[in-house]
């Protein structure tokens, strides 16, 4: 791994500790650089913004192109791996969880950038559920 991509990853570390503990509103860039042991030019470099950093956390949320997709045409095992990834992901990664929840509470500007990265998963629920149903494998 490079150093400007170890620092990238130091800071979105950072950045997700502290959002999930004070929110982002409470949370400032110099609280993060001063976490992550880095300039504060670092996160305008690699990120843009705060709220660049902050919408940077989600950008490896989508995982319909991995693993799960290998069940396409079987919407009951598609499913299933689905969820246990949606799941999982509350013991994986708790504090981006905790951002999730805090954003959907105080509904900020950056719920709809937060959503738009959620829909393609709730989108593919409901597909997979309405072809298992007209497969016969969901009842109502």
């Amino acid at each position: 791994m490079n150093q400007s991509l170890d620092v990238k990853k130091n800071i979105q570390k950072s950045a997700k500790r502290l959002f999930a503990l004070n929110s982002y509103k409470a949370t400032s860039t110099r609280d993060i650089v001063r976490e992550a042991g880095v300039n504060i030019s670092a996160i305008t470099y690699h990120f843009g913004s705060k709220e660049g950093l902050f919408l940077s956390l989600f950008n490896d949320f989508l995982f319909l192109e991995d693993e799960a997709s290998v069940f396409v045409g079987n919407p009951v095992l598609e499913l299933k791996k689905l969820l246990t990834r949606i799941i999982g992901l509350r013991f994986e990664d708790p504090e981006l969880v905790t951002i999730l929840q805090q954003e959907i509470v105080v509904h900020s500007t950056r719920t709809e950038a937060v959503k738009e990265r959620l829909i393609p998963i709730w989108q593919r629920i409901h597909l997979l559920l309405e072809q298992g149903r007209e497969a016969g494998d969901f009842h109502l």
